[in-house]
């Protein structure tokens, strides 16, 4: 089995988190929904540098999972975008050791906040 890392981003706004939470929408559930829809096969576990909350936006976000035969990448990476209509994209796609894991394997991460205390939205 191969080991596929995508470097992601998405708006969260319309997502409540990373993980799956039973029938609530995630975006582990419908990028290995997607992957699964381009790869033409059930996609396993999708593995993350970090979990996302409710409508919180990433950028820069590491992903894995393992693959049996490489995909065309720069189509896998177009195909996801497209599919999920802005929402999430990927930035890069690429084959990496079988022993990386973006947990493990991070080395830095960063976090900003936007704080609105106007009034009006």
């Amino acid at each position: 089995m191969l080991n596929i890392r995508l470097i992601i981003e998405y708006d969260g706004a319309g997502f409540h988190g990373w993980q799956k939470q039973g029938d609530l929408r995630t975006i582990q559930v419908e990028l290995g929904r997607v992957l699964s829809v381009i790869l033409r096969r059930e996609v396993g576990t999708l593995h993350v540098a970090g979990r996302t909350d409710s409508g919180v936006h990433a950028r820069g976000q590491v992903v894995t999972f393992k693959c049996e035969e490489v995909p065309d990448l720069r189509r896998l990476a177009q195909g996801v975008s497209h599919l999920m209509k802005g929402e999430v994209a990927v930035l890069s796609a690429q084959v990496v050791p079988d022993s990386f894991h973006p947990g493990r394997d991070s080395t830095h991460k960063q976090y900003t906040y936007a704080i609105l205390t106007r009034d009006a939205p």
